[in-house]
């Protein structure tokens, strides 16, 4: 329960007789340890009378801690709920507003009336707030905070002084990267201080101190060694900078935390230690191929991230496929972080025979990782981490980066070329259903590519790429496409020509990706998807558009059926789906289509030139031929019909410098994107549509006959599963590493049995 529901007063106002009865019952059921019925019956009165809204605001914060941290409950229980206005009367200031006020030893509160424990203070309280208004006290507090609020710093409560300042910390919710949280300790010594300020403010609602996971609590006398124990057990826990309370528990606060600080600097240390002493000659022998049988990977990832948490724990479950014994670093909650504490304690305990991280080099961790212990990046995205010179020079001979464009990384950046091992999108085979029946619609299409061409040109803040998207799209109407990034380039220099206007490498290369993705990306999908909707009229078919947006297109909104969720559900659609259709402007081996295919679906697949070109250069280049020099030497009269392949090849991408296609086809054959002819898929060609009436013709043909559709799909769905699962892909690279190493030149490491690189910056990872 994370919100109680404030009913609002209904009916005639009940007499000052039936209020008293009523808050005499709602303070016995509170007593009873019945705290949602005392809600139920206190709500319906009038709050702003002192004596219902003390214990109806008790009542609803009990309930809420019953349900979100029943231990702190426990611990006001056992303190006794009835003795805080003894100790703690509520005092008003000079504003009016209520505080919690120390009473004098002597001094006693009973009930109004003497039916009750009431509101009413004792002789002579001190208040806590010394500030005539602690609202005003509260706000003051939070602009002082504002920088280190933003920022998101961890935040350590001493004591809970009047609940003001907490109050208002909950509602400055920063907010922060993917999904972070600040994180908020409460240490409170005194339950029953905390127990007054539950009377005096509503904690029960979402995103109060109470139902807030960003507040841990230390409640009782054991608080302060509580929170002391907690920080020191938890690395991944920032230690707060930031310590508020009153003057005497701050103190103590402060000096529970430089004891947290020297335990960590002294844990450090002897980390720092043993990792020196297991890695200062470290000789890789468990991944040495053919020796020790269960390696150890330590993979580095993090909460928030929205893709690469997956592909980590599908990367996590391959190697335990594999045998490896595992470990992953991520943070267990919104607050936690990936500290240079935590990764040392995990060097040091685990011992790991490899580091595995997706999009992060040995130079970006925030930590030093030992130079000799082997660090596996797979580069999933182009960044500009990435892209500089920096980040090639900084690759070791233990570093190895997986991609499927190294040649460009070798040539541009430096990344020397025994470090880069290939690695292609890879699928994560799910449970199927032993069996299961393709009884859904017809035909199916999943995609954010549901944006209004029109607006996306005019969006467009620069005259010139405004007249080459209206260039496209014109272009797609006239029937034609623009199906690689090559094309979109060879619009932008004709444009460019008659307009008389010139651009240098760089500033072209942003005008052709500012247009390729998302204005040609959804250009060629919806002439595909108009294709695919006049076709299923026509043969009476039903087509069902998933994900966000196609409701508001013009030309879509009728077969819009909202988005759906990535994961069982996107894998049950797939299976239950006859026909479900794959269109990207690129290679078909898109992450969509490889999902698709192990959950169980039968696609059709727009064609793409590199689909066919591949294996057309294959064939005619010389198995032994490792560049493009070498397979036109060897190409003999079949020289210039090569050559003219090459020139098309190349016209396909546009990335700004020339790559050897050679080189890059026998990366992909490594790396079994295709197999030794070239072919992507088998069956491929006999799914695959160029246009609008080789599209129809498929879709008479498949959506009549399941039984056909059934073989193609399990002998596409076999393929895919033997070559592009994480767990063959990661044989396979495992595989290569471990040859490599066993190949390492004797001098890769220099006789200083340091292994303590020097290279340190941010550990940052891409969303």
């Amino acid at each position: 329960m994370s919100t109680i529901p404030r009913s609002p007063s209904t009916g005639p106002n009940p007499s000052e007789g039936a209020i008293r009865a009523a808050v005499h019952r709602g303070w016995t059921l509170i007593q009873r340890g019945d705290y949602p019925e005392a809600v139920g019956v206190l709500e319906p009165l009038d709050e702003t009378n002192l004596n219902v809204g003390v214990p109806a605001r008790l009542a609803r914060n009990l309930t809420a801690l019953e349900t979100h941290r029943p231990e702190v409950l426990a611990t006001l229980v056992e303190a006794g709920l009835f003795l805080t206005l003894k100790r703690y009367p509520l005092t008003p200031t000079p504003s009016g507003q209520l505080v919690p006020a120390k009473a004098d030893a002597t001094a006693q509160s009973r009930p109004e009336g003497g039916t009750s424990p009431g509101a009413v203070p004792g002789a002579a309280p001190v208040p806590l707030s010394t500030n005539p208004d602690p609202r005003v006290a509260a706000d003051l507090a939070i602009n002082r905070l504002a920088e280190h609020i933003t920022a998101g710093k961890a935040i350590v409560f001493a004591d809970v002084i009047d609940g003001y300042l907490l109050t208002k910390l909950a509602a400055a919710k920063p907010t922060l990267e993917v999904g972070m949280q600040q994180a908020i300790y409460v240490a409170e010594p005194d339950p029953h201080l905390l127990t007054a300020c539950l009377m005096l403010h509503d904690w029960s609602a979402d995103d109060s101190p109470i139902t807030d996971p960003r507040f841990v609590w230390f409640v009782g006398t054991r608080a302060w060694a509580d929170f002391e124990s907690h920080m020191r057990r938890n690395p991944m826990l920032p230690l707060p900078v930031i310590k508020l309370g009153r003057e005497a528990p701050r103190n103590a606060i402060t000096r529970v935390l430089e004891r947290c600080h020297a335990y960590y600097d002294a844990r450090e240390k002897q980390w720092a230690k043993q990792i020196d002493k297991h890695y200062g000659r470290f000789d890789c022998d468990a991944l040495t191929v053919g020796t020790a049988s269960r390696p150890k990977v330590l993979l580095l990832t993090s909460r928030f991230t929205s893709v690469l948490k997956y592909s980590t724990a599908d990367c996590e479950q391959a190697f335990a496929r594999l045998g490896w014994r595992t470990r992953t670093l991520i943070e267990p909650s919104d607050i936690h972080r990936i500290t240079q504490s935590s990764i040392r304690h995990a060097l040091a305990t685990f011992k790991p025979d490899l580091i595995f991280t997706i999009d992060q080099l040995r130079s970006h961790m925030k930590t030093v990782i030992p130079d000799r212990l082997p660090f596996v990046c797979w580069v999933q995205d182009q960044l500009g981490r990435f892209t500089n010179p920096e980040a090639g020079a900084s690759i070791g001979p233990r570093d190895f980066v997986l991609s499927m464009v190294g040649p460009m990384y070798t040539n541009q950046w430096g990344y020397p070329a025994r470090q880069i091992v290939e690695m292609p999108k890879l699928t994560r085979p799910p449970v199927r259903p032993d069996k299961w029946v393709s009884d859904g619609d017809d035909l199916v299409y999943v995609s954010s590519a549901s944006q209004q061409l029109r607006a996306l040109v005019e969006a467009m803040d620069n005259p010139f790429l405004k007249a080459c998207g209206e260039a496209m799209i014109e272009h797609y109407a006239a029937g034609g496409a623009l199906p690689a990034m090559g094309d979109v380039g060879r619009v932008v220099d004709r444009l460019a020509r008659e307009r008389g206007e010139t651009f240098g490498p760089a500033d072209r290369a942003l005008a052709v990706n500012a247009l390729y993705h998302p204005l040609n990306n959804a250009l060629y999908r919806q002439q595909a998807l108009g294709w695919a909707a006049v076709a299923a009229d026509d043969l009476g078919l039903s087509f069902s558009l998933y994900g966000p947006g196609w409701d508001q297109h013009p030309d879509f909104a009728r077969l819009a059926r909202g988005p759906v969720a990535y994961g069982p559900d996107l894998e049950a659609l797939t299976r239950k789906s006859k026909i479900n259709l794959q269109i990207v402007p690129s290679f078909c081996l898109h992450q969509r289509l490889l999902d698709g295919l192990v959950a169980g679906g039968f696609f059709l697949v727009r064609h793409h030139p590199s689909d066919t070109l591949m294996p057309r250069l294959l064939h005619l280049i010389d198995p032994d031929a490792q560049t493009v020099d070498e397979a036109l030497e060897a190409a003999g009269d079949r020289r210039d019909e090569l050559q003219a392949l090459f020139k098309q090849a190349e016209g396909l991408a546009d990335l700004g410098m020339p790559i050897d296609l050679v080189q890059h086809l026998r990366g992909c054959q490594r790396a079994e994107l295709m197999n030794t002819t070239g072919q992507a898929l088998p069956k491929l060609d006999e799914v695959s549509f160029h246009d609008a009436v080789s599209l129809r013709k498929h879709l008479e043909t498949y959506s009549e006959y399941a039984a056909l559709r059934r073989r193609v799909a399990a002998e596409q769905r076999e393929n895919v599963e033997q070559r592009l699962s994480y767990t063959a892909g990661l044989r396979r690279t495992l595989a290569r590493i471990g040859r490599l190493l066993a190949e390492e030149p004797a001098d890769a490491f220099p006789d200083n049995p340091s292994a303590a690189s020097t290279i340190t910056s941010s550990f940052t990872f891409a969303a």
